[in-house]
């Protein structure tokens, strides 16, 4: 009859710590994600900033430079006034496809990276 109640006792005593672990382990768990759930927003709102930044830099960089490719193509107009036509579509096309090389060229760096990536968690 001893031996029972003790194991009754041991029992009931191991019921009640794991309800108390499992307690604890759900509140650690909410608290883990709060923390979490606060370090992505506090990394968006960093990386909005700094792509804000790169925006306006970015955005002032393409002004120069499309001012100036306006110039170039000014001056080589003047150099062929006979041809301004023909001038302003090879400048053009010359600048368009510079664009869509280094367009290419980032495009297939990224998709590399992203490659090696997922290779590496994989």
């Amino acid at each position: 009859m001893e031996e029972m109640r003790d194991a009754l006792k041991v029992q009931k005593k191991d019921a009640i710590i794991t309800e108390i672990k499992n307690q604890y382990r759900c509140e650690l768990e909410a608290e883990v994600h709060q923390k979490h759930k606060k370090e992505l927003r506090t990394e968006k709102i960093k990386n909005t900033k700094k792509l804000i930044w790169e925006g306006l830099i970015l955005a002032f960089v393409v002004g120069l430079a499309t001012n100036q490719a306006t110039e170039i193509i000014t001056l080589i107009k003047e150099c062929w006034p006979n041809r301004e036509l023909l001038t302003t579509i090879i400048c053009l096309s010359v600048f368009v496809l510079i664009c869509i090389i280094l367009y290419l060229v980032q495009f297939v760096k990224t998709a590399l990276s992203i490659i090696e990536d997922s290779e590496k968690d994989g």
